[in-house]
């Protein structure tokens, strides 16, 4: 059964993602969490910009979780993924100790202003960037509505 995932994003990746130019969402971690293991082919993500709005939609045409036990792993990843991800030398820099890579071919993007209320996926101070989505106990809204709340 595919699920709905939420991906928050830096600003900076919005048009990319928008205009097709960024056709992989790459999440490098050191720990396993979400969304290595749990996003899968078919999937929806909503995607969210840091303390923003939803922006766009996308469903997953590939999703590759892969533990990174080298350097030379991490190059593999960075060769495969680096251009399609949008990314800058600097990120690769940053998480040179990741030991989990999840790289997620995206198709179908798509614009969009609804999704889970921000406040029903997490506790309160959750410093996650990414979320799977509990259809049973998420209320969804249109971004404009929580600009008035």
């Amino acid at each position: 059964m595919a699920r709905t995932h939420v991906a928050i994003v830096d600003p900076r990746y919005a048009e990319p993602i928008l205009s097709g130019e960024k056709s992989v969402e790459l999440r490098l971690t050191r720990t396993r969490r979400a969304p290595f293991g749990v996003v899968s082919l078919g999937d929806e993500i909503l995607f969210r910009v840091r303390s923003g709005w939803y922006f766009a939609r996308a469903l997953v045409d590939r999703a590759d979780c892969i533990e990174i036990g080298s350097r030379a792993e991490l190059r593999r990843v960075r060769e495969v993924c680096s251009d399609a991800a949008c990314v800058a030398a600097s990120f690769w820099k940053e998480r040179a100790g990741a030991r989990y890579a999840t790289a997620v071919w995206l198709t179908g993007v798509e614009p969009t202003l609804a999704g889970p209320d921000p406040r029903s996926l997490a506790a309160p101070g959750c410093r996650s960037a990414w979320f799977v989505v509990d259809p049973a106990n998420t209320e969804w809204v249109c971004e404009p509505q929580l600009a008035r709340a």
